[in-house]
C-alpha cells in the first residue's frame, strides 16, 4: 500500500512483526538450506542470532516490513527486538518489541501446510541488549505477536521465565 494511505505518521507507535509480516517467498527460495526448518537447539538460535551477517541474513524475509515501519514510525531495527522508553506521568514506561515470528512457515505437514504451533523461536539474543536498555524503567512491558505455547520447548523454557522475571507485563496477540 502507497504510505499516503495510511493514518498519520506516529514516531511512538510501536509494531511488532506477526507471521503475515515475512515474505515466505524469500523464505523457501533465498534463505540457506539450515533456515528452512525449524530451529531445534539453542546452539543453532546462537548461530544465527549472535552474528550480524547471519542475523541480517536470517530477517531477510522480513525487509519489506521492516521498511515501511522504519518510513512509518522510524523505528529501528524493525524486525529484531527493540525497545522505547517514555514517560507516562512521573512513572518511566519501558516497552520491548520482541520478534516472534522469524522462524514462521518452516515446519509443514505431508500436504506442504504450515503448522507454526510450537515450533517457533525467539532467541534470548532478541532479549540481551533490549532489557538491558530499559532496565530502569519503572514499568516495563514486553510485546511480542506469539503467545509461549507457539514457541519450541527449548526456547520456551528460556523466553518465558525471563520475561516474566523482568518484564511487569507481557502482550501478545494471534489469539483469534
Amino acid at each position: 500500500r502507497d504510505l499516503h494511505s495510511f493514518p498519520t505518521r506516529r514516531s511512538s507507535d510501536l509494531i511488532v512483526p506477526g507471521n503475515h509480516d515475512l515474505s515466505r517467498a524469500v523464505v523457501e527460495e533465498m534463505l540457506p538450506e539450515a533456515l528452512n526448518k525449524p530451529l531445534e537447539t539453542d546452539e543453532q538460535v546462537q548461530k544465527w542470532l549472535t552474528d550480524e551477517k547471519k542475523r541480517n541474513r536470517t530477517l531477510e524475509p522480513f525487509d519489506d516490513f521492516a521498511n515501511f515501519v522504519t518510513s512509518y514510525n522510524g523505528q529501528k531495527p524493525a524486525a529484531y527486538a527493540n525497545t522505547q522508553s517514555e514517560f507516562i506521568g512521573d512513572k518511566r514506561v519501558g516497552i520491548l518489541c520482541v520478534n516472534s515470528a522469524w522462524m514462521c512457515g518452516r515446519n509443514k505437514d505431508a500436504k506442504g501446510e504450515v503448522n507454526d504451533y510450537g515450533f517457533l523461536t525467539v532467541g534470548e539474543p532478541q532479549l540481551h541488549e533490549a532489557l538491558a536498555a530499559m532496565q530502569s524503567a519503572d514499568v516495563r512491558l514486553a510485546v511480542m505477536h506469539h503467545p509461549f505455547p507457539w514457541l519450541a520447548e527449548f526456547d520456551r523454557n528460556h523466553i518465558e521465565e525471563r520475561l516474566k522475571r523482568e518484564c511487569h507485563f507481557i502482550l501478545h496477540g494471534h489469539e483469534h
